[in-house]
């Protein structure tokens, strides 16, 4: 199968979400860190009534939003206006799923993997994300496939030879 597709930046943050939330599995570090802090925040009010303890948690938790946010905000205003870093490559792609692996080209050259180094493939609504051991990964928009058989055939594939 060969697919060529615009890889946009909204592919790369899709991306970016999906490594963030999926393989580093951040939202567990979140419900941690809420549910500590909610517990240390109840346990250290005790001595107040039940409706000081609960509007305390409350403060707390809106406090808590807030630093959240505001450290978003920062976040991405230095991912946008920093000079160095990565860059994404954007635009023109070029892709081969063969029963070897994944090929993608584009204008700065060729990537291939073979099987054997194919960690995971998952799908999500729009995207395919093929991730290899050494953790990087192609970025495969829907939209670019005629037939998604088969991505999802060499996704099978990857998770007999790993299971």
């Amino acid at each position: 199968m060969t697919a060529e597709y615009d890889l946009s930046a909204s592919d790369y943050r899709a991306f970016r979400r999906y490594a963030f939330f999926k393989l580093r599995k951040l939202h567990y570090v979140y419900i941690i860190c809420v549910g500590l802090f909610s517990w240390l925040t109840w346990n250290g009010a005790k001595d107040q009534p039940l409706l000081e303890r609960i509007a305390t948690v409350l403060v707390l938790w809106l406090m808590f939003v807030l630093v959240v946010f505001a450290l978003t905000v920062v976040m991405t205003l230095i991912y946008k206006f920093r000079r160095t870093g990565f860059r994404p490559t954007l635009g023109r792609h070029r892709l081969e799923v063969s029963e070897d692996g994944v090929a993608e080209s584009n204008d700065n050259g060729r990537s291939e993997i073979k099987l054997a180094g194919i960690q995971r493939i998952d799908e999500t609504k729009s995207h395919f994300f093929v991730v290899t051991k050494s953790g990087t990964g192609f970025i495969i928009p829907k939209r670019a496939l005629q037939t998604l058989d088969e991505l999802r055939a060499l996704r099978e594939r990857t998770r007999v030879r790993a299971g």
